[in-house]
C-alpha cells in the first residue's frame, strides 16, 4: 500500500512579512477541512505574492494534515514552460503519495480513480500552484472530508463548486517598506520617510518587484535610498532595473500577454495585439470609450479587449467600466508603445485628444452658460464631433470630476517638445481644455488642477511662441491666485495677459482680464485704479456684446465703490447687474456682495434676506464650497445681528464645515499630485 507522505513544500522567500489578514483568514478556512472538504482560491496580479502567501499558510496548518502537505507547480504563468497536462500532475501527486510509478495507470480517467482512493480516508493539504485554468485543476480538487487544498492563479477560476475566493492585491505602503526593509537589511531611518514612500510607490507595492530591489540594495550598501528612488524614476527603464540574476520581474509580468497572444481565442489574440495601445497615452485610466477611441475599435470591441485584460489580471478595473494598468505592467506597455512609428502613435493620441475635447465642450451644455461662453464651447463641439452626450448638470460635473486628473496627464504629455508642431489637436490640447474647463472651474474652484493646466500650457505656449495660447494661460492663472487672495501675483500674470490680447485684438477675452483685474486691485488697496479698470471693462463689454462681462464688471465696480464709501453709487451698480444678471452665477455673486452691502450699515434683515436669497440661487445649480460659505457666513452675522442666537451659530457652523471640507480636498490634490 501506498506510503504517508511528509509534508513537501519549496523554501518560502526569505523576510515574509505583512498579509497578517490574508494569512489568518486562510488559516481558519483550512481547519475547516475536518468536517469537510476545503477548496481556497487564491488570485491576483503576477508578483503578488500568491505562492508565497500559500505556502506559510500551508506550513502554517501542517500539523493539521497529517498524511501530508503536497505542492505542485502546475506552470501556468511560468514564462519558459508549458501549463502540465493533468496527466503530468496526477503523476507527480501519485507519487508523492507513495505509489511505485509502475503501478500509476497510463489512463487518465484510471489514474484519477487511484488518486481518489487514495486521498479516501487521508487529511491530504494539496497546494496547486499557477493554475492557468479552472479546467486544469478540477479533476484534481478533494472531494472527502479531511481534504484541503489551495490553488494559486492569475485569473479568476469558477465555476469549481463550493470553494472560497481571495483576491491579493499591492501591499500597502507601511507593508511594503517593511519588506524591503526585511530584505535588505536596512530599515528605514528618521527623516527617510518620503524617499522610501517614493521607492514602493515606484515599484507598485508589487512583493516580486520590492524583493528585487531590496536583493540589489543589499548588494549595493552605499546607495543611498535617494539613489535607488533615481534609478527608478524613469518609467521606460523602470523594469530594466528590476532584475536579478534569477529573477525577471518584466519576464513574469508579460506572461499573461504571452499566454493572451499564443491563445486559441481570436478574441485574446485581439487583446494581447491591443495591449501597447495602453502605453501610447498618459491616461492611467480607461472607459470603453476612451479606449474605443485610442485603438479606433468600436465601443463593444473596445470593451471586449478590456474585459479579457482585466480577466488576465494584465488591468485591473477599480469601478464597473473603468479600467487600469498596474503601475509596473504600465512600463511595460510604454516600452512596447516606443517602439511604434511615431505617426501611428501620434494617430492614436489625435483620435483620443479629439474626443477628450469634444466631451468636454459637450459637458458644458447642461450648465447655466451666458451666450458668449455658449458659442464657445458649441464651436468645440463641432469641431470634434465624438464624445459623450450629457443632459444633467450633476452627470455633467461629476464626469469632469471623475476625468480631470486623466485630461491634465495628457495634457502634460501633449505639452512636451516631441509634439511641437503636429497641428490641432495636440499641440491645441492644453489650449482646448483650459476653455472648455472655463465654466466648471468657475463652479467648482479646482484652483490646483486650474493652476497646473493653465502651467502645463504656458510652458509649451512659451516654447512654441503661441501668443494667444500665452494669455490665455496667464488670464487662468491670474484669475486663480485673484481667487486665492494673492492680488500682487494675479495683477502681475493678468497684466501680461492683456498686453498680449490687446495686441492679438482678442476683444472678448482683453475685457474678461480687465473685470477680472478689478478685484486685485481693490485688494492691493488701489481702489481708483480698481475704478477705472472696471470703467474700461464695461466699456469693452457694451462695444462688443458680451452681457456677462457687463454683469460681472457692475458687480465688480459695485464693491470697489462699497470700499470706497460711496454707498450710493454701490447700489445703484449692485441692483443693476443683479437685475440684468444672465445666469444663477452672477446672481449668487451679487446677492453675496448685496447682503455685504446691508451688512456694512447694520440693515441685518435687508443682509439676511439677500443671503437667503444668494443661497436659493445657489441651490439651483452645483456651486463649490467657498461662494456658498461666504452666504452663509454673512446670513449668520445677519441673524446675530437679529438676535437670533442659535440661528446664527447653525449658519456659522455650516460655513466653516464647507470651507474645512474644500481645504481637506485642495490639500488631498495636492498629496495625489505629489505621487
Amino acid at each position: 500500500s501506498p506510503t504517508r507522505p511528509a509534508v513537501r513544500l519549496p523554501r518560502g522567500p526569505a523576510g515574509f512579512v505583512a498579509r497578517g489578514v490574508e494569512l489568518a483568514r486562510l488559516r481558519e478556512r483550512l481547519t475547516e477541512a475536518a468536517t469537510a472538504p476545503v477548496v481556497c482560491l487564491l488570485d491576483g496580479p503576477g508578483g503578488v505574492g500568491k505562492s508565497a502567501l500559500a505556502v506559510r499558510a500551508a506550513r502554517d496548518v501542517a500539523d493539521r494534515f497529517p498524511d501530508g502537505v503536497l505542492h505542485v507547480d502546475l506552470h501556468g504563468s511560468d514564462p519558459c514552460r508549458p501549463p502540465l497536462r493533468t496527466s503530468d500532475v496526477l503523476q507527480t501527486l501519485l507519487t508523492a503519495l507513495g505509489v511505485d510509478e509502475r503501478r500509476i495507470p497510463r489512463d487518465t480517467d484510471q489514474a484519477l480513480a487511484l488518486y481518489r482512493e487514495c486521498l479516501a480516508d487521508r487529511r491530504v493539504l494539496l497546494v496547486l500552484d499557477n493554475a492557468l485554468r479552472a479546467d486544469q485543476v478540477a479533476p484534481l480538487l478533494p472531494d472527502a472530508a479531511g481534504c484541503a487544498a489551495l490553488v494559486t492563479s492569475r485569473a479568476v477560476l469558477t465555476g469549481l463548486g463550493e470553494a472560497r475566493h481571495l483576491h491579493l492585491d499591492t501591499l500597502s505602503a507601511p507593508d511594503a517598506i517593511a519588506l524591503v526593509g526585511a530584505v535588505s537589511g536596512r530599515p528605514a531611518e528618521a527623516g527617510e520617510q518620503p524617499a522610501w514612500e517614493e521607492l514602493v510607490n515606484l515599484c507598485g507595492r508589487l512583493p516580486l518587484a520590492l524583493r528585487i530591489v531590496a536583493t540589489r540594495m543589499a548588494s549595493r550598501p552605499r546607495w543611498s535610498v535617494a539613489d535607488w528612488v533615481a534609478v527608478l524614476r524613469d518609467e521606460r527603464g523602470r523594469l530594466d532595473e528590476l532584475v536579478t540574476a534569477d529573477v525577471d520581474a518584466r519576464a513574469s509580468l508579460m506572461v499573461g500577454i504571452d499566454q493572451l497572444a499564443g491563445s486559441g481565442d481570436r478574441g485574446d489574440r485581439e487583446a494581447a495585439r491591443r495591449f501597447w495601445t495602453l502605453g501610447v497615452c498618459a491616461v492611467t485610466h480607461h472607459t470603453a470609450p476612451t479606449f474605443a477611441a485610442l485603438t479606433g475599435l468600436d465601443a463593444p470591441a473596445a470593451r471586449d479587449v478590456l474585459e479579457r485584460l482585466t480577466d488576465a489580471q494584465i488591468a485591473t478595473s477599480p469601478t464597473p467600466g473603468r479600467y487600469a494598468l498596474h503601475d509596473l505592467v504600465r512600463s511595460a506597455a510604454l516600452r512596447d508603445a516606443d517602439r511604434l512609428p511615431a505617426a501611428e502613435r501620434h494617430r492614436a493620441l489625435a483620435r483620443l485628444s479629439s474626443w477628450y475635447l469634444g466631451t468636454l465642450y459637450r459637458s458644458t451644455a447642461p450648465l447655466p452658460v451666458g451666450d458668449f461662453l455658449r458659442r464657445r464651447f458649441q464651436d468645440g463641439a463641432a469641431r470634434h464631433p465624438e464624445g459623450r452626450l450629457f443632459e444633467r448638470r450633476d452627470e455633467a460635473l461629476e464626469w469632469v470630476d471623475l476625468e480631470l486628473p486623466e485630461v491634465l496627464a495628457l495634457a502634460e504629455q501633449l505639452a512636451q517638445p516631441e509634439f511641437d508642431g503636429s497641428g490641432p489637436p495636440l499641440d491645441t490640447f492644453a489650449l482646448e481644455a483650459t476653455r472648455a474647463l472655463e465654466s466648471y472651474f468657475a463652479i467648482r474652484f479646482c484652483w490646483r488642477h486650474q493652476e497646473q493646466l493653465a502651467a502645463t500650457q504656458l510652458a509649451a505656449a512659451e516654447r512654441r511662441s503661441d501668443a494667444f495660447a500665452q494669455a490665455v494661460a496667464l488670464a487662468s492663472l491670474g484669475r486663480v491666485a485673484g481667487q486665492r487672495g494673492d492680488g500682487a501675483s494675479a495683477l502681475r500674470q493678468l497684466d501680461r495677459a492683456i498686453t498680449l490680447f490687446d495686441r492679438l485684438g482678442a476683444q472678448d477675452e482683453l475685457a474678461t482680464s480687465y473685470n477680472n483685474q478689478v478685484p486685485c486691485l481693490a485688494m492691493a488697496g488701489r481702489l481708483e485704479e480698481a475704478v477705472a479698470v472696471g470703467r474700461r471693462a464695461l466699456g469693452h463689454a457694451d462695444r462688443h456684446g458680451l452681457p456677462e462681462v457687463r454683469c460681472s464688471s457692475l458687480n465688480n465696480l459695485g464693491r470697489v465703490h462699497l470700499m470706497r464709501g460711496e454707498r450710493d453709487e454701490a447700489l445703484r451698480l449692485l441692483t443693476e447687474s443683479y437685475r440684468l444678471a444672465p445666469v444663477n452665477h452672477h446672481l449668487v455673486g451679487t446677492a453675496s456682495v448685496l447682503a455685504e452691502f446691508h451688512l456694512s450699515s447694520a440693515e441685518f434683515e435687508q443682509a439676511a434676506h439677500w443671503a437667503r436669497r444668494g443661497l436659493e440661487h445657489a441651490a439651483e445649480q452645483p456651486f463649490d464650497p467657498p461662494q456658498i460659505a461666504e452666504l452663509y457666513t454673512a446670513l449668520g452675522a445677519a441673524l446675530a445681528g437679529l438676535g437670533r442666537g442659535e440661528q446664527a451659530v447653525s449658519a456659522e457652523q455650516r460655513a466653516r464645515s464647507m470651507l474645512a471640507d474644500f481645504n481637506s480636498r485642495e490639500a488631498a490634490d495636492a498629496c495625489s499630485r505629489r505621487r
